[in-house]
């Protein structure tokens, strides 16, 4: 009789027992930050900021397979003050941690973790469904491009974003293995895409097209500065053979960057992407991170050695700073505004073309004062830039007014 009391107790305990660990008494929900940081592999590390609370409190984890549990706490491991919801106390296994009280002697309190299996790479394409009703700030180490629901967010000049309100979204970036998801073509068109683009050709000297493969699938090309103009230039998708409409005609989405205007697009249907309205394809002299077409045509080839000093005072100096990017970015639409018209100019009248070699010297004279100087600080980038630009300004405006006046006066 006795055993079989022990047995029936033991069952008992048994079903009890995890059933009282599957719901652990507290009496609030924590306050927190979560800070997610995305690694250039998927990689994804979680990281809970708890505030401050009095009593006990729960911590939910995110959803997804999790592994390297760290608590960054004096007294946590010794005091045990905190739970898991399982009786067998294992993290990998538990929804959340039920904290007794907040750790005594703490300033920062957090809890760390990796998350796994819950990013896919398809065709170079990092994807997360991600689903919190918390507000989380998502980090990305060297992605500058991400898209939250569809939507591109330029991260060159931040670290991230934040999800506001109930964060349910779909997230998507492309791998920094450019070679996964990037193909380049005629006019240094590259063409970024997580599936399959064909029959790619530049019609005229204004015009390009190619296919897609698939429905939804993302899209971004990137047009070197001075080909693609946001206000002209159309993007319409339409069928094989078929020509486009008004109503094939898709909405504009651009990022300019430094190097680049970028057209991001998702095509609606398999079908055929036609982009009108661009400027010069076939006499495009850019290069890798955009081309000087001023200096080009003046000094008749990039391998100049002027040509070569103005390139590598950009891609050396110029943007190895968050403030020479910014510039570049602002100094980038407005110079390829206008200097197409010039570099054409130049061809076709050798006065002009000499003119504009003599107008360069001043400009390339200051700029050799980079080479002489160590710049290791968005300050140091600052100072000598804004020093170097206000001594174009005497030379190009003030001194010359200034010989003006002196000539009027001796008349």
């Amino acid at each position: 009789m006795k055993t079989l009391i022990g047995i029936f107790g033991l069952i008992t305990a048994l079903i009890i027992l995890p059933s009282a660990f599957a719901d652990l008494p507290y009496e609030q929900e924590v306050e927190q930050t979560i800070n997610i940081q995305i690694g250039n592999d998927g990689n994804i590390h979680v990281i809970h900021d708890i505030e401050y609370f009095e009593g006990s409190a729960k911590l939910e984890f995110l959803e997804g397979t999790r592994s390297n549990f760290d608590i960054l706490c004096i007294l946590c491991h010794q005091e045990k003050i905190y739970e898991f919801d399982n009786p067998d106390q294992i993290f990998e296994e538990s929804e959340y941690v039920m904290f007794k009280q907040y750790p005594p002697v703490q300033d920062d309190f957090t809890v760390e973790y990796d998350l796994n299996d819950v990013i896919e790479l398809n065709n170079g394409l990092w994807t997360w469904e991600f689903k919190s009703e918390d507000n989380p700030n998502f980090y990305f180490d060297e992605h500058d491009l991400i898209f939250f629901d569809g939507t591109p967010i330029d991260l060159t000049l931040k670290p991230g974003f934040s999800c506001k309100g109930n964060c349910n979204m779909v997230l998507e970036f492309f791998d920094n293995n450019e070679s996964l998801s990037v193909a380049s073509y005629d006019s240094e068109i590259l063409i970024q895409s997580d599936d399959i683009i064909s029959n790619f050709e530049i019609i005229g000297s204004n015009t390009v097209s190619f296919d897609t493969n698939k429905e939804h699938q993302l899209v971004i090309v990137k047009f070197p500065w001075g080909i693609f103009d946001n206000e002209y230039s159309n993007v319409y998708i339409t069928e094989r053979g078929v020509n486009p409409t008004e109503e094939d005609r898709l909405k504009k989405q651009t990022i300019q960057s430094v190097e680049h205007i970028q057209v991001i697009i998702r095509s609606t249907i398999v079908g055929n992407v036609i982009i009108t309205n661009l400027n010069n394809l076939e006499q495009s002299e850019s290069s890798e991170g955009g081309g000087c077409l001023i200096a080009t045509a003046a000094y008749g080839s990039e391998m100049a050695p002027q040509v070569q000093f103005l390139r590598e005072i950009r891609d050396n100096t110029v943007l190895q700073t968050q403030s020479g990017i910014s510039f570049m970015t602002a100094f980038n639409q407005f110079y390829y505004s206008f200097s197409p018209t010039i570099a054409d100019y130049e061809r076709e009248n050798p006065v002009f073309k000499e003119a504009v070699k003599v107008g360069l010297t001043p400009l390339l004279t200051s700029l050799t004062i980079l080479n002489y100087v160590d710049i290791d600080t968005e300050q140091e980038m600052l100072g000598y830039g804004i020093g170097i630009i206000m001594l174009n300004i005497g030379m190009y405006f003030v001194a010359p007014a200034v010989v003006i006046i002196a000539l009027k006066k001796i008349r």
